[in-house]
């Protein structure tokens, strides 16, 4: 077991070499993350919008479902974010409590 984190990029660094954990991580960030939230963002918008084209009509217009799953990956994208800042004010709020013990027991 390695006992670091950022997962993958260790097992490869490690593994193989700096210069393809490196590409990885990229490849990772830029193209495999992006087109993964697109696709489920692409199937929740289609599964959403069939109730209201289910009247024998054929499937929603591509554009629906594009707007439709733009909404879905903002809301996702605001959610992460929203719970990345808790999680800051959690540490924050921890060091804050350490520093309270510290001053405690110097006294």
């Amino acid at each position: 077991m390695i006992g670091k984190s950022a997962g993958d990029f260790m097992y490869i660094k490690m593994a193989l070499s700096d210069w393809l954990a490196f590409l990885w991580s990229w490849n990772f960030g830029i193209l495999q993350s992006p087109a993964g939230m697109a696709a489920v963002c692409l199937v929740c918008a289609e599964y959403i919008l069939v109730p209201f084209y289910n009247d024998g009509c054929g499937e929603p217009p591509l554009m629906h479902r594009k707007m439709l799953a733009s909404v879905i990956a903002r809301r996702k994208l605001c959610v992460r974010h929203e719970r990345e800042r808790e999680r800051e004010r959690e540490r924050e709020r921890e060091r804050e409590r350490e520093r309270e013990r510290e001053r405690v027991r110097d006294r």
